[in-house]
């Protein structure tokens, strides 16, 4: 079973989808009109809801199961009337010092991860929750209403924008969607001044896979021509073996060489101690000379932004000046 669904998710992760997606494939209507539909791919045995590290799946006998990594959530539904109901939900702890719910579900209301614990902190950035949810034996559709959506072809027919971001966003951050709707604002109020591609890249799971995500999402902002060489050494440095620091190695070998120095993502700490910590009091926050990231991880001797919403913000005003 566990076989079965892990080539499932890896089946579905490596489509490519016409819109931003985040669980599954798009329908996407004029870029513009502020709705468009979500539908959750099943194949035989199993609707993947969430992939990654946490993947929540609701087989087709009606019944909606969680296989989080750590095993410390779980979830109950049913599939009624084409109504999903979920009578059981569990938030899981990921160890990042960010407590997180990854799929919340009452009835007609959708709650996604990361927004149950820290919905007061991103109400500037509104909700992408979807209006209405419909269900059969083999998919799961979440209809939204929210923020304008990109249209790939769109973007891609814009051969005169200046700006090219290719963000390799992590989908395993709190703030992952919020990241992407404060960029789709961006490309909505500038349209003639950013040209947005969002990848979905998680090239490998676990730890590593977030450091690897947090790097390339780095570079994708500051330095985009050098994510195509990044990535290559990423691969061959899992070819390899190597791990997490080779993939360190090859990130400061970019950001050394980057002319947007303090929009660095990573800052030298003296933390003799190593540990992995979270800090999230404004005040250390600003001690360090960081102001409007929510949280951050110091890994060793260096400051790991976590979820780069304002960095992204901040970086994008930049390039607008």
């Amino acid at each position: 079973m566990k076989t079965a669904f892990l080539a499932s998710a890896l089946l579905i992760s490596s489509m490519s989808f016409a819109c931003p997606s985040i669980d599954g494939s798009y329908t996407c209507k004029d870029e513009r009109d502020n709705s468009f539909e979500q539908t959750i791919i099943a194949d035989e045995n199993s609707v993947n809801f969430l992939q990654g590290e946490f993947s929540t799946v609701m087989k087709t006998d009606g019944k909606f199961h969680a296989f989080p990594e750590n095993q410390s959530t779980s979830y109950k539904a049913t599939c009624q009337d084409n109504k999903l109901t979920v009578v059981q939900h569990g938030i899981t702890d990921r160890g990042n010092g960010a407590t997180n719910a990854f799929m919340f579900v009452t009835e007609n209301e959708v709650r996604d991860w990361g927004y149950v614990a820290r919905t007061k902190g991103f109400s500037e950035y509104g909700e992408i929750a979807p209006t209405s949810i419909t269900c059969t034996r083999d998919s799961v559709k979440l209809n939204y209403v929210g923020e304008p959506q990109i249209s790939e072809n769109k973007i891609q027919g814009d051969k005169d924008a200046p700006i090219t971001l290719v963000a390799y966003l992590n989908p395993s951050s709190p703030t992952y969607k919020h990241s992407l709707i404060l960029i789709q604002k961006m490309q909505y109020n500038f349209p003639n001044k950013i040209r947005f591609i969002h990848k979905y890249s998680r090239p490998i799971s676990g730890a590593v896979g977030n450091l690897v995500s947090n790097y390339m999402e780095t570079i994708a902002m500051i330095a985009p021509d050098k994510l195509g060489r990044f990535t290559d050494l990423v691969r061959s440095s899992i070819v390899r073996g190597e791990g997490p620091y080779a993939l360190e190695k090859s990130f400061n070998y970019f950001l050394e060489r980057n002319d947007l120095l303090s929009m660095r993502t990573r800052i030298m700490l003296k933390n003799n101690a190593g540990e992995k910590q979270s800090i999230k009091d404004s005040q250390e926050l600003s001690n360090f000379g960081i102001n409007g990231i929510d949280s951050f991880i110091i890994n060793g001797n260096h400051l790991y932004v976590h979820s780069p919403v304002q960095f992204i913000e901040n970086v994008i005003k930049q390039i607008l000046k």
